[in-house]
Order: C-alpha cells, then structure tokens, then sequence
C-alpha cells in the first residue's frame, strides 16, 4: 500500500458561528453546508466541522476543542499575508519566522483560531520567489471590518449595505407590528 495524499481533516468547536468567521472571513476559505454538516474548503482540501465531541460516529478517541495544530500553506510573500490578518484585526501569535515543512524552507506566521488551535500559515521560500501576485492580498482586498450589533465582521461594503438594508427592514416590520 501507497499512501497518496490528505482528503479531510476533523475540526470541533465549541462556537460554529465564531469558527465559520475565522475560517471563511479571516483565512478566505469557503464555508459549506451539507445536511447540517458544516465544512471549510480551498483549493482540493477540505475540514470537516463538527459542534461537538464525537458528533458523527466514528470519530477520534478523544475528540477536543483547541487541539489541532495545523499548518496551511498560502500564496505570498509571507509579510503580505500577515499585513491583511492584521488588517482584519486578527492578533499574531509569533511571525515572520522560518520553518522547514514537508517540501522544504518556508516563512510562517502563527495565530490561534476561536476555539485556540493553532493555525500556522506559511510561504514556501522557492513559492514566494516566483509568486507573481499575491492572491490572498486580491481576494481580501476588498473587504473591511464592520462593527455590528452582533459584533466586528469582515465583509465588502455591499455585503455591509446590504446588512444595513435587512437591519431597517426588520426594525420597519417591527414598527408595523406595534403600530397594528
């Protein structure tokens, strides 16, 4: 037998909501959701999202919040990257530093996500030296950080307009009601 590759890794969290806005609005992955089955996908990967210990049988032995410690590998330069996490108001455990991963040197920066798992991203050296763009830079450009009555989210300023749309709407049906 010949190993191949990775297909899936399992994530828990105590707070989906928290989780889906690190993953999705911070890192840019897409959020999917299958029957009530969350999961995060980029490029040909995919983590698999479960709210609770043991959610979906079977499962690992002893399933914990805050227990993975993962390193995923993003499109530089590396200090562009760490610029747009600052950005979003994202705090860096520890970065720029250099790392060997399993294909060689590379730069990582650290950062926990909401249930504490350490998420470690990193710029292969020979990647950053030929990376003619910066595509995580080009997809988050266009996103800022909006406080809410839910709290500060990341979105586009149509994504925020919209929200601003709905919020009015909810509070005009809330006025009828009284109003009737």
């Amino acid at each position: 037998m010949k190993l191949k590759n990775l297909d899936h890794i399992v994530l828990t969290t105590k707070d989906l909501d928290a989780c889906l806005h690190f993953y999705r609005d911070i890192l840019g992955m897409e959020a999917v959701n299958n029957n009530g089955r969350w999961a995060l996908t980029f490029g040909d990967q995919k983590i698999n999202i479960h709210t609770k210990p043991g959610e979906f049988q079977p499962a690992a032995a002893h399933p914990e919040y805050g227990s993975l410690d993962l390193c995923l590998i993003v499109e530089g330069p590396i200090e562009s990257v760490k610029r747009k996490v600052e950005e979003k108001g994202w705090e860096i455990l520890e970065g720029i530093v250099p790392r060997n991963g399993a294909r060689g040197a590379m730069k990582s920066i650290y950062l926990r996500d909401p249930d504490g798992n350490l998420v470690e991203l990193a710029v292969y050296e020979e990647e950053e030296q030929r990376a003619p763009k910066d595509r995580m830079e080009e997809k988050l450009s266009d996103r800022q950080i909006y406080r809410t009555e839910n709290g500060a989210f990341c979105m586009t300023q149509e994504e925020y307009a919209l929200y601003l749309e709905e919020k009015q709407a909810r509070k005009d049906r809330e006025e009828r009601r009284r109003n009737s």
